[in-house]
């Protein structure tokens, strides 16, 4: 009557359609280590750690690269405003009235696409 408390026991299986995919053995061990939060002094060790493998992987000797902990749309946007910032008056093809609102605020002037 309670088997729903009892711990899920699910078999091992190669998964070969579209999605969702195995994931890496050493990916599971990571995601069970205890979690760490931003305020945590040990997360900054974490962050620096990641800024040298971004280094790596971009091959770039940038000190300012940055990993951001955050939705796939906060990434877009910081990359958007960083490309924005260096030509304020460049003119973005945009179709989203919030991209529209967040170029104004560097006083783009927008191509709104319908």
């Amino acid at each position: 009557m309670n088997d729903y408390l009892n711990e899920l026991q699910l078999p091992n299986r190669i998964l070969l359609g579209p999605g969702p995919s195995n994931v890496h053995p050493r990916v599971l061990q990571a995601m069970l280590t205890p979690m760490l939060g931003h305020l945590d002094p040990d997360f900054w060790q974490v962050t620096d750690q990641i800024r040298a493998m971004l280094r790596l992987v971009f091959r770039t000797s940038q000190n300012w690269t940055l990993p951001l902990p955050a939705t796939g749309t906060a990434g877009m946007e910081s990359a958007f405003c960083n490309v924005v910032e260096l030509c304020p008056m460049a003119r973005a093809k945009l179709k989203n009235g919030d991209w529209v609102s967040v170029s104004a605020r560097f006083n783009c002037k927008p191509i709104i696409i319908i």
